[in-house]
C-alpha cells in the first residue's frame, strides 16, 4: 500500500531534518521538504500525490498562513498543519483567512506534531466505517477487502460531503464509475439524478461536444431542429461524471473552465447565463499531468477539476479483494438465472489472485462467469 506523502516545509534545516526522519521511522508516511514558502507552493504544483503540508507558521518570505491562503486556489483538498509555538490568532481565525477549513494547528515538538499528522491522513479500517455507509456501500455492491480500497473508501466518504471538484484516476476497469457513484450516493443529494457522459464520444467535433454538455437552442446550429437542455440541468442537484475527461477537444476545454471557475454557463445559441448546481466528478485512466506537458490538456482545468483526486489502485495491487468480488458476481449471476446456485473451486480462486490482471475487474467477471460451477 502506497504511504501517505508529506510535504515538510521549514526555514531551519535542523528542526526540519529532525521533523522528517522522526515522520519516516514510524514506517507509515514519505516525507518531502521544503526550505521555503515558494519551494513549497512549486512543489505541490507538480505533485498531485501530495497527502498533507506540515508548514512553518513564521517562515521568512512566504509565511505558512500566507502559503495555506494560496492552496486555497491551487489545492484546497490538501490539508495544512501550521507549525507555531505562538498561535496569536485562533484557529477560527486562521481557517476564515485562508480561506478554507482543512487546516490546523500543531505545536512545535515532535509528538504534537506526529498527532496532528496522523489525524490529517488518518485512514479509516473497514470497522471504523459507519454501518450504514457500509450498508450503503452493498447496497451498491462496492465490495473490498483491500487496505488499499479502504483508503480509496474513506477518502471517497469525506470527498461526499464536500462540494469539490473530483477527479478519479485509475486504469481502465478499476471501477471509477462505481466509485462515482457510490460517492453521489453518500452526497447530500442521494435522490437526485446522476448524469454519466463518455467524452471520448465526441472527441473529434469541439461543437458536438459542447452542444451536448451545455445544451442548444432550436437553430443554434445547422442540424440544430430542437432544444437541448444541458447536462448540468438534466443533473439538476445530483452529480454529473464526465468520464474520459483527458479527451474532450482542446477547445472546448476552455470553456469548460470559465463554467467551472464561473458556476454558470450558456447554452449555444443563446445570451441567458445559467447556474450550475450539480456536483462535478471527472475520470480518466491518463496521467493529466502527462497530458499537460504534452500541452493536450489544460493544466489551470486540470488543477480546477482535481481540488479532490482519488487514485484507484489496479486489481493486481489488492488481490485482497478478489474473494470478495468473486462472490458478488456469483451472486449477480445466480440472480440473472432465476436464482440457481453457483459457486467456484477454491483452487480457481487461488489461480485467480496469482493472474495479474490487465482488464481488472471488468476482465475478472468474465472468467469467474465462465468457470462459475452450473453451465447456463
Amino acid at each position: 500500500m502506497q504511504k501517505p506523502l508529506i510535504l515538510l516545509a521549514d526555514d531551519h534545516p535542523e528542526f526540519r531534518e529532525s521533523i522528517a526522519d522522526i515522520l519516516q521511522r514510524t514506517n507509515k508516511y514519505d516525507v518531502l521538504q521544503a526550505e521555503n514558502g515558494e519551494e513549497a507552493l512549486n512543489m505541490v504544483a507538480n505533485n498531485p500525490l501530495i497527502d498533507a503540508l506540515l508548514l512553518d507558521y513564521h517562515m521568512p518570505g512566504l509565511t505558512g498562513l500566507e502559503v495555506a491562503e494560496r492552496l486555497n486556489t491551487l489545492a484546497p483538498h490538501i490539508p495544512v498543519i501550521l507549525i507555531s509555538s505562538y498561535r496569536g490568532k485562533p484557529l477560527g481565525w486562521v481557517q476564515e483567512k485562508a480561506g478554507f477549513a482543512n487546516i490546523t494547528y500543531a505545536e512545535k515538538t515532535a509528538e504534537d506534531i506526529v498527532q496532528a499528522v496522523e489525524k490529517s491522513v488518518y485512514v479509516a479500517p473497514a470497522a471504523d466505517i459507519d454501518p450504514a455507509v457500509r450498508n450503503r456501500l452493498r447496497d451498491l455492491d462496492f465490495v473490498f477487502a483491500s487496505d488499499s480500497m479502504r483508503a480509496v473508501v474513506h477518502r471517497a466518504v469525506l470527498a461526499a460531503q464536500s462540494n469539490l471538484n473530483i477527479l478519479l484516476t485509475g486504469e481502465t476497469g478499476t471501477g471509477k464509475t462505481l466509485l462515482a457513484r457510490m460517492i453521489h450516493a453518500l452526497g447530500p443529494h442521494p435522490n437526485a439524478p446522476f448524469i454519466s457522459f463518455a467524452c471520448s464520444n465526441y472527441a473529434a467535433n469541439q461543437q458536438l461536444f459542447t452542444s451536448q454538455v451545455f445544451g442548444h437552442t432550436k437553430s443554434a446550429f445547422t442540424s440544430a431542429t430542437v432544444e437541448k437542455r444541458s447536462l448540468f440541468e438534466e443533473a439538476g442537484e445530483g452529480t454529473l461524471l464526465l468520464d474520459e475527461i483527458s479527451e474532450i477537444p482542446m477547445e472546448a476545454q476552455a470553456t469548460l473552465l470559465a463554467a467551472l471557475d464561473q458556476k454558470t454557463y450558456q447554452r449555444l445559441g443563446e445570451n441567458l447565463v445559467r447556474p450550475i448546481h450539480c456536483r462535478i466528478i471527472t475520470a480518466t485512466n491518463r496521467d493529466l499531468e502527462d497530458a499537460s506537458r504534452l500541452r493536450e490538456f489544460r493544466k489551470d482545468l486540470m488543477l480546477r477539476l482535481r481540488q479532490e483526486h482519488i487514485a484507484i489502485p489496479p486489481l493486481r495491487e489488492r488481490l485482497e479483494d478478489i474473494p470478495e468480488l468473486v462472490r458478488l458476481y456469483l451472486r449477480q449471476f445466480s440472480q440473472q438465472d432465476n436464482g440457481r446456485r453457483l459457486r467456484i473451486d477454491p483452487e480457481a480462486v487461488a489461480y485467480l489472485k496469482r493472474q495479474q490482471w490487465t482488464g481488472n475487474t471488468r476482465q475478472r467477471r468474465s472468467i469467474v462467469n465462465r468457470v462459475a460451477d452450473g453451465t447456463r
